[in-house]
């Protein structure tokens, strides 16, 4: 924990009928991961996971619940990504927490296919995700429908958002280079989307990227 932050006046701000002190205490509880107060920023996302005026407290709450695979998180999560919102932070960030909290080991995308299967942008966007900043390294033959799968996606960037392939230009600085790989990589590289060239770049010498 932090050693400047004072529980008891956070606890205040949390429970304060000020909007933008809520917000603030929810944003040092995510940032500092303080675990005591797990329970009380859970119940406030159930309690108001419909309020709009929240949302980046939303995606603060999900991001460190889901990072520190908090179960009871799940069936929020599901339901978020089965509403399947095409351009939502929050439901990108719902779809990253709950590969994090459903994988029953490190190299486990049961979920993260799960996913591909069926979602839009941003369900998409946030299980890719999850493949690369956790560093997950799948079978071959999973590796192989992954990348298949995303190379079917006709609007792999669409105007005024981030590529698609960026989370798994990402997991790719793991795997193998095989000639599926490479391709997929080079494919990147040539496109016109600057972060996303970085990322593949990178990926090729076997380097992971900080990505947001």
């Amino acid at each position: 924990m932090a050693k400047d932050i004072d529980v008891k006046l956070l606890r205040e701000m949390l429970f304060s009928s000020k909007v933008g002190e809520k917000r603030k205490a929810i944003k040092l509880i995510a940032q500092n991961k303080l675990h005591e107060f797990n329970e009380d920023i859970f119940n406030f996302l159930q309690n108001t996971i419909n309020e709009n005026k929240f949302w980046e407290s939303h995606v603060q709450i999900i991001d460190y619940l889901g990072y520190i695979k908090f179960k009871p998180l799940i069936s929020i999560l599901e339901s978020i990504c089965n509403s399947n919102e095409p351009h939502s932070m929050v439901t990108m960030v719902s779809s990253r927490a709950l590969c994090r909290i459903k994988r029953t080991n490190d190299n486990d995308v049961s979920e993260v296919m799960k996913l591909l299967s069926y979602g839009n942008f941003s369900v998409i966007n946030g299980a890719l995700k999850s493949l690369g900043q956790d560093k997950i390294i799948p079978s071959k033959n999973e590796i192989k429908i992954i990348i298949e799968n995303v190379n079917k996606i006709e609007a792999k960037q669409e105007k005024g958002y981030a590529d698609i392939r960026v989370g798994l230009a990402l997991a790719c600085a793991g795997w193998e280079k095989t000639s599926l790989v490479m391709g997929f990589l080079n494919n990147c590289i040539e496109s016109n989307y600057s972060p996303l060239q970085k990322v593949a770049s990178n990926s090729i010498k076997g380097k992971y990227t900080n990505i947001d």
